[in-house]
């Protein structure tokens, strides 16, 4: 879907919202600005829907699973004044003002370009122009000197030396290893085959391929239920205005995913079994061919 379609989609689901606050048409506002790549806004749907639906309906799960995708995803901004500057010092964030309860808080914003202005009785405004990508932290602090972006670095554990404090062992003799006569316990196990770990990897990604078809799936009907509440019955069917393309482009798109993910996910999950069985649990071949009559004989682990 093009961003365009994506952008108009978004707004007549929030407009649905609007007439209709249910989880339905928050859940897909969600998805929608998801895939735009406004992370910081559909993160705060993701989080409204956990907030709000009781703990027993199932897409609490979906949105929680959402949540801790797009925590790490989204990218912060944190704006912080020196001590000392004198009343007055308004710090804007495209022209909106930064409440001073924010400074100093990380705020999570959407991907994209923003200007920062710091307005000081004393001298001319100072502005500085941010552009934030997915998963970027950062800080600006404006006082006495132009203020400079700079990454978040995470505060060091009291006690925990830095590299140029940290202590250097004592000298001394060599700590002595043990022999391979002194070791003692079980023998180790033989490793796993590399065909039974690939099969292992393709389950895994089969098993992934089908929760994400039931999760595309469960959402493409919600969708379709919010379409058929929008739009009017002409016998059995839904006619939808123009208006409501972008969501019904959408609710297509969804399906279309849902089918090839269970799809996909079902062809791994037969291949990687397949893999597992057939890989034994050593690192020589677990299957072997020896003739036998007229033909060929299959023999090995199973």
């Amino acid at each position: 879907m093009k961003t365009g379609d994506l952008k108009k989609a978004c707004a007549e689901f929030a407009a649905s919202l609007s007439i209709n606050p249910a989880p339905g048409p928050l859940i897909n506002l969600a998805v929608c600005e998801e895939k735009r790549g406004r992370v910081a806004s559909a993160l705060a749907r993701y989080e409204e829907i956990a907030a709000t639906l009781p703990e027993s309906d199932s897409r609490v799960g979906f949105a929680r699973t959402k949540i801790r995708d797009l925590l790490p995803r989204t990218p912060t901004l944190t704006v912080q004044i020196e001590q000392g500057a004198p009343e007055g010092c308004r710090v804007l964030l495209d022209d909106r003002q930064v409440p001073v309860t924010t400074l100093g808080t990380p705020m999570r914003l959407d991907p994209g370009s923003y200007t920062l202005s710091f307005a000081h009785p004393d001298r001319p405004e100072e502005t500085l122009a941010i552009k934030l990508a997915e998963g970027d932290r950062r800080r600006v602090t404006f006082g006495a000197g132009p203020a400079v972006a700079r990454p978040e670095e995470p505060a060091a554990a009291a006690g925990s030396a830095t590299p140029e404090t940290e202590p250097t062992a004592a000298a001394g003799p060599a700590p002595l290893l043990p022999t391979a006569s002194a070791a003692t316990g079980p023998a180790p196990t033989p490793p796993m085959s590399m065909t039974r770990k690939l099969g292992i990897g393709v389950m895994a990604t089969g098993g992934a391929g089908l929760i994400a078809g039931a999760v595309l799936g469960a959402i493409a009907l919600d969708v379709r239920d919010q379409l058929r509440s929008l739009c009017p019955a002409s016998g059995s069917e839904y006619v939808c205005p123009p208006s409501r393309q972008g969501a019904v482009d959408l609710g297509f798109a969804l399906a279309q995913g849902s089918t090839l993910a269970f799809a996909i996910g079902g062809v791994a999950l037969a291949t990687g079994t397949l893999f597992v069985i057939v890989g034994g649990g050593k690192d020589k071949p677990a299957v072997a061919v020896r003739p036998m009559g007229p033909g060929l004989a299959l023999e090995g682990q199973f």
